[in-house]
């Protein structure tokens, strides 16, 4: 399951806290979940997470730190708020391949 759409706000969120009980957390980054993400600080504040409880990180999953699913029956929940460096290389992607194409018109925001 994967919920990315609530603001990253504290006070926000998609996935009830029995829902969030239910699954394996998964983040993208823990400190900054810790302060953004309304699903997990909501589902600690009603007790149904444990704030100490050890959550999985997405990249350290992705290179191999972390074991990911381990049952065709476990429930992971992907509860990302988004990192800014994540923006940044997606905009970078883009201006790669925008440049590759020739479309596009460069401003220059330094001068």
């Amino acid at each position: 399951m994967n919920a990315v759409g609530a603001p990253p706000r504290g006070d926000h969120r998609e996935i009830d806290s029995a829902g969030m009980a239910r699954a394996r957390v998964v983040l993208d980054c823990l400190p900054v979940a810790m302060h953004d993400s309304g699903d997990l600080l909501l589902a600690i504040a009603d007790g149904a997470l444990d704030g100490d409880q050890t959550f999985a990180e997405l990249g350290d999953i992705i290179a191999g730190k972390t074991q990911g699913r381990t049952s065709a029956e476990e429930i992971t929940l992907f509860n990302s708020v988004g990192l800014a460096l994540q923006d940044i290389a997606i905009c970078a992607l883009m201006v790669a391949r925008a440049r590759a194409k020739g479309i596009g018109t460069e401003v220059d925001l330094a001068g």
